[in-house]
């Protein structure tokens, strides 16, 4: 993880087509079996002017990725996130805001006015989980 985290604005682009491949073939997790779904790459949103990461066929989940690389200057891609949370926070279907940030990097109180509703903590990096009030009520 570390070492990913120096190539030079790609590591992002790669998580997304990693996790698009995942959501599309399907998964296993503690004896669940995800079937799989297909999903968009950079869908626009309703406003004609901005990209989802992800988003499945049906427009009915949308997911916003953020993974940090030591080449983006930190307060900008916390800002950036904080931009995603208030993107998804404008549509009517469950979506999520996913922030990805190696342990070196990582600050106690870098998301704190976020308030995150899942937090995993990794030997090697954290993820940052932001619900919008769709999801939150089901």
């Amino acid at each position: 993880m570390q070492a990913i985290v120096l190539s030079k604005g790609g590591w992002e682009g790669w998580l997304q087509c990693e996790l698009w491949n995942v959501l599309n073939d399907g998964f296993v997790v503690d004896d669940y079996q995800y079937e799989g779904k297909s999903y968009m790459r950079e869908e626009r949103y309703l406003d004609g002017t901005t990209f989802c990461d992800l988003v499945d066929d049906d427009r009915n989940f949308w997911i916003e990725l953020k993974a940090y690389g030591i080449f983006r200057d930190l307060n900008d891609f916390i800002n950036k996130f904080k931009d995603d949370i208030q993107k998804i926070g404008r549509i009517y279907v469950p979506a999520i805001a996913v922030v990805i940030i190696p342990k070196i990097y990582e600050k106690e109180s870098m998301f704190e006015d976020i308030k995150p509703d899942h937090v995993i903590w990794h030997d090697s990096f954290t993820i940052f989980i932001k619900k919008n009030e769709i999801l939150k009520k089901i």
